[in-house]
């Protein structure tokens, strides 16, 4: 074989782990795993049912397997769980000091981050595709991204970030 251009000739060009990790979009990836586990903490504060930690890996999954293409589900879930969480506490046990603006605050809040992370989730697969990962790659780095972070989040709230 003859050396033509870094590469072997007859030898595919295959992308070097190295190379891809740095064509990672790791601002996407650092907000994704830090936003996931703010939602984590929050879910656990709140003491959401299993429903809703189910609703929202399930939304994850699908989103991280479609990109961009599944925002449109993501947003109606976000939409839905801030309601949910709207009527189903109507004053927070985590908040008993505050008064309602500071409650609805927090809860818009919330939304506005749900929304972020769900534009974010579905952009950032594009970006992944460029760093050369096939789709089941992107997949699992989203899907154990987010799962990580909101298992940190649920750590985070069992332990030294408690508030209730």
């Amino acid at each position: 074989m003859v050396r033509v251009g870094g590469t072997f000739e007859g030898a595919p060009a295959q992308i070097s782990l190295m190379v891809r990790l740095k064509r990672l979009p790791w601002p996407s990836l650092t907000i994704l795993l830090l936003g996931y586990s703010f939602a984590g903490w929050l879910l656990t504060t709140c003491r959401a049912p299993w429903l809703a930690w189910l609703g929202t890996q399930l939304v994850t999954l699908h989103l991280a397997w479609a990109g961009s293409d599944a925002l449109a589900l993501a947003i109606a879930w976000v939409v839905g769980m801030g309601w949910a969480g709207a009527f189903a506490i109507a004053w927070p046990y985590s908040l008993p000091w505050a008064g309602i603006t500071v409650w609805a605050i927090a809860l818009a809040a919330a939304w506005a981050l749900a929304l972020i992370l769900a534009l974010i989730l579905g952009l950032t697969a594009r970006p992944l595709r460029s760093a050369g990962l096939s789709r089941m790659q992107r997949f699992w780095v989203l899907t154990c991204l987010t799962a990580a972070g909101l298992v940190l989040g649920w750590v985070a709230a069992q332990g030294f970030w408690r508030v209730y």
